[in-house]
């Protein structure tokens, strides 16, 4: 990780967000033509203490998947000009492209108010935006690779592995890919679309550490300082504080998940997390605020004193918490702020904006998915439940969780990730960024091949990861049925999000794909 820049920046001005990487997703969404429809399986792994043992087997009813052509998966609706997807600028003198057809009637389209929708881009102050890319040399979409991801995603969606997915694929940042398939809402009816917004779970972990890097590259937070700086759960002056040595927590550690802290399915029940009421930012909460969670979070024992080990935990909600106070604005307005909107991210915060454009949730089972129950709980051995609650995507009461409690789409994730791939994307600084993709831990996961860095994993050694990916790949997932990668080396950001769990974060789908958008843009080329 960076050293703390605190010293030579404090004061100092933000430059601008660079416009290039949203402006390029974006016009390549709303301008290439992809040789046919689209899908993509998951890539990835994650935290062991995410994955859960198959639930019993039981027979699913209803109506079957949206059939599509053999091998083909159903293409994401295209908007018409001046509905949904914002249309591309150009730079002056430049002919504006031609408009998008409108989709057949028959389908329904999600309404979105006048300039929402996807991801508009900015430019700098009396600056045009640049000219498009062309569809030549590095990242012309492969001859192969999208016949190969549809039958594979077709697979998984047709045997009820799945029960929708939403998938994209940028290649030196040229949308090559992008896909949808399956259902959003079964029971409604309703097909699965590219801007559907799903609950991200551990995802917004992406989010949040982007957010921390802003501030940490500005002098606003300083990485090496103690969390008791920000947040007064965690100083000498809490009365409370139950174990001592969270007053070395630093900002640092909270990145790496080395703070000493755990997760309320990290424990049996009875445990210390339980007898506090520490919410995870996963389950049903309504009423408790971010304050009120680390107030009840002090009052229970480390795991182990900060810096020393690693455990997957709830310090990237704590992470959150330092950026709201450090800052001095609610968490949900600081993200907007230093994130969403430098970048032009308009569907995505910690409460959806558009519940019809929200996706239902499914368990994964043998015999098909099942819509989750409300909350729904998964025995993770050892008598220890994760324990997921839909219903807190709309729910205004719950806090703002920075490690488990955003929604979004998949266009919105790739703009994120394109901006963690081009050093921060002008809302990081680039030494900054930098260090979030260094192993802050090795030995301490038990993961062969990788490390952790700044709320993710970092790929060491492929070969013993059992990855086709390039060294120095970060990726992390969600347990709602997500995983992404960002690969510097080879130029590729992957996106892949389904509304199914379990099998959409850990079944083979993500090798399988892997191997096929490997297989098209080997590394090294």
């Amino acid at each position: 990780m960076p050293s703390d820049p605190a010293a030579s920046k404090r004061g100092r001005s933000h430059r601008a967000p660079a416009p290039l990487l949203a402006f390029l997703l974006s016009l390549a969404m709303a301008l290439m033509a992809l040789p046919s429809s689209h899908a993509l399986a998951q890539t990835g792994t994650f935290s062991p203490q995410e994955e859960a043992p198959p639930p019993t087997p039981a027979p699913q009813e209803g109506a079957p998947p949206p059939k599509t052509a053999p091998g083909k998966a159903a293409p994401p609706p295209t908007p018409a000009p001046g509905k949904g997807a914002p249309q591309p600028k150009t730079a002056p003198g430049k002919e504006a492209p031609p408009p998008t057809p409108a989709p057949d009637k028959g389908e329904p389209q999600p309404k979105t108010a006048p300039g929402k929708g996807e991801p508009q881009p900015k430019t700098a102050p009396g600056k045009a935006a640049p000219p498009p890319k062309t569809a030549t040399g590095e990242g012309v979409p492969q001859p192969g690779l999208a016949t190969e991801l549809d039958a594979l995603l077709a697979s998984k969606v047709g045997s009820g592995e799945l029960m929708g997915v939403v998938v994209m694929v940028s290649k030196d940042g040229l949308l090559v890919y992008q896909g949808a398939a399956g259902f959003a809402d079964k029971e409604a009816g309703r097909p699965m679309t590219a801007d559907a917004v799903f609950r991200l779970a551990s995802v917004s972990k992406a989010y949040t550490t982007m957010a921390a890097g802003a501030l940490i590259g500005r002098g606003v937070i300083g990485i090496d300082e103690p969390i008791g700086t920000y947040l007064p759960a965690f100083s000498g002056s809490n009365a409370e504080l139950k174990d001592k040595r969270a007053l070395g927590i630093k900002v640092r550690h909270l990145l790496s998940h080395q703070a000493g802290f755990n997760y309320t399915f990290g424990e049996s029940p009875g445990g210390p997390y339980h007898a506090a009421g520490v919410a995870d930012g996963c389950q049903d909460s309504p009423g408790l605020s971010l304050d009120e969670n680390m107030l009840r979070l002090s009052r229970t024992p480390l795991l182990y004193a900060p810096g020393t080990k690693h455990a997957y935990s709830v310090a990237s909600d704590v992470l959150g918490a330092v950026i709201q106070n450090a800052t001095g604005k609610p968490l949900p307005d600081a993200m907007d702020e230093l994130v969403l909107s430098p970048l032009g991210i308009t569907d995505t915060g910690y409460l959806a904006k558009d519940p019809g454009k929200l996706t239902a949730h499914y368990r994964s089972r043998p015999g098909g998915p099942r819509r989750m129950a409300e909350p729904e709980l998964f025995g993770i051995g050892g008598g220890k439940t994760l324990t997921l609650s839909p219903k807190r995507a709309t729910d205004p009461t719950e806090f703002p969780s920075g490690g488990c409690g955003m929604v979004g789409s998949a266009p919105s994730l790739m703009v994120l990730l394109e901006a963690m791939r081009e050093d921060g994307g002008g809302i990081v600084e680039p030494a900054v960024m930098s260090g979030f993709y260094q192993d802050a831990i090795a030995p301490q996961r038990n993961s062969p091949g990788e490390g952790f860095g700044a709320s993710w994993a970092v790929v060491l050694n492929p070969a013993a990861a059992g990855l086709p990916v390039s060294a120095g790949t970060i990726h992390w997932g969600g347990v709602y049925g997500h995983n992404w990668y960002v690969d510097r080396e080879n130029g590729l950001s992957v996106v892949i999000l389904t509304n199914t769990a379990l099998k959409g974060l850990n079944g083979d789908t993500k090798d399988r794909a892997l191997t096929a958008i490997y297989k098209a843009y080997p590394k090294g080329k």
